[in-house]
């Protein structure tokens, strides 16, 4: 690894500057395969983090605003709707506040170790009760399954839950 040298010195408001070879790009993209290197290798040989930008800043500035005048996000779901989807709940999370991000997590914990447990209720390595106590403790609207006949050889017969 060689060390780099401030930032100043090789990336500008216009250009950056190959480390390698000393020549002035926008972007280093495609410039890196005449060296060798893909942008993973050349930022551990210049002990660069990995989300260090190998743009010029103006160039970043234009293509960002492309992406959002193209349509950016909703554009996205036309053929990656997962991508789309991620895409749009970061966004929607970067507007709420710490509490409610906080209570939306606790939700989602909840939903998580409730759907482990009737996973693990289907499978016969939990009994009904169990999943049943869990649901109640946490407060949630979700009722545990009626169990299978599969799941429940081992166990009594549980009684019907109470509402």
């Amino acid at each position: 690894m060689t060390a780099l040298p401030p930032e100043p010195e090789w990336r500008t408001d216009e250009a950056i500057m190959c480390l390698e070879c000393g020549v002035w790009k926008k972007a280093l993209g495609r410039h890196l395969p005449a060296h060798g290197l893909t942008s993973l290798t050349y930022r551990e040989r210049w002990g660069m983090r990995q989300r260090q930008p190998l743009t010029s800043r103006d160039y970043a500035a234009t293509r960002r605003e492309i992406a959002i005048r193209s349509g950016g996000v909703e554009r996205l779901t036309e053929w990656a709707p997962k991508t789309a989807a991620v895409a749009q709940e970061a966004a929607r999370h970067r507007e709420r506040r710490p509490q409610e991000l906080a209570e939306s997590s606790a939700r989602n914990d909840q939903l998580r170790d409730y759907t482990w447990l009737t996973a693990a209720l289907e499978l016969g390595l939990v009994p009904y009760g169990h999943v049943h106590r869990h649901a109640r403790s946490q407060r949630t609207r979700h009722r545990p399954p009626t169990p299978t006949s599969a799941a429940t050889t081992n166990t009594p017969s549980p009684s019907p839950p109470r509402t």
